[in-house]
């Protein structure tokens, strides 16, 4: 009995502990999307994502998402480029916050995605695993992709 109190007790700790997490400010004004406290390090190596009314989808080779509010870092989807260049199609609209997304590679980033409500598009043709990332401070946005 005292094992499952501790054990409850523990878990109990983590629920609180997660729970305060609080969403990053955006302290650049509204007009300004660049990302303020999160850098191409936390990109890279990536940190704990906070999203409120978040909506995404996924199919073969598409993928959408929209969030009322996000936090943090996300790995999108993954691309593996074998023999055939795969080509990444893009767009993000930003509603409020600072937004930024990225293709990753080898630990480093590889290019920047518009976020401006253009689509964007780019072939990647060197071998090798590749990430889309978004990061976002306070962010609202909508984005959708495709990879072929």
């Amino acid at each position: 009995m005292k094992r499952f109190l501790f054990i409850l007790t523990l878990v109990l700790c983590g629920v609180l502990l997660c729970s305060c997490m609080s969403h990053i400010e955006d302290t650049n004004g509204e007009d300004d999307r660049s990302l303020c406290s999160l850098t191409d390090k936390d990109i890279i190596d990536g940190t704990s994502t906070l999203k409120q009314g978040s909506v995404s989808s996924k199919r073969n080779d598409r993928g959408e998402m929209k969030v009322n509010k996000f936090s943090g870092v996300e790995t999108v989807d993954s691309i593996n480029v074998r023999d055939a260049a795969e080509t990444v199609t893009f767009t993000a609209t930003v509603e409020s916050g600072n937004f930024r997304a990225v293709i990753v590679k080898d630990g480093e980033i590889f290019a920047e995605l518009k976020t401006d409500g253009e689509k964007d598009s780019i072939t990647l043709t060197e071998p090798g695993k590749y990430e889309l990332k978004i990061a976002g401070e306070s962010a609202s946005f909508e984005i959708e992709y495709k990879i072929k």
